[in-house]
């Protein structure tokens, strides 16, 4: 009599081709996903540092509040004139100083401040702005406003 057909065993060579692309499609994943995550880790960074940047320029420039009042009249009628040269003088210094402490310059950031003195009626405050580039890979600007009281009265030392 014959012995009966003996079963296969191991894995044909498709089974193994498929399980090898399997894993391989799995590994690119999670390779992909790791990298995704350090760049939106290195993006929330930045987003961060530019955030603490912005509230350390909002701090100067309202150390420099009993100047800044100064600079504005209130009139009869309640309006507000301000003397704008001045204040984006101070704001300009206060932005070069503001970079060479934080040697944002050499580093790759980008910013700018901007002031608008019409807001300071309407709202009481002084407004400005500040944009902040980060360096390459992501050079999204944040921009920050800075909102800083308004004292009518100035201050006295």
């Amino acid at each position: 009599m014959r012995p009966a057909a003996s079963k296969q065993q191991g894995f044909s060579l498709i089974e193994v081709l498929v399980a090898g692309f399997v894993i391989t499609f799995g590994l690119v994943g999670m390779v992909l996903m790791q990298t995704y995550t350090q760049q939106d880790a290195f993006r929330a960074h930045q987003l961060s540092l530019a955030g603490l940047y912005a509230q350390d320029m909002q701090e100067r420039l309202r150390a420099n509040i009993c100047y800044l009042s100064s600079l504005a009249t209130t009139e009869t009628d309640g309006s507000v004139t301000v003397d704008d040269t001045s204040v984006e003088e101070l704001g300009n210094g206060q932005l070069s100083e503001w970079q060479v402490d934080h040697n944002l310059t050499a580093r790759g950031w980008n910013s700018d401040l901007e002031y608008d003195s019409s807001e300071l009626e309407s709202s009481g405050y002084w407004e400005f702005e500040l944009s902040i580039t980060p360096p390459a890979p992501s050079r999204s600007a944040t921009v920050q406003t800075l909102l800083i009281d308004y004292w009518e009265d100035g201050c006295t030392s």
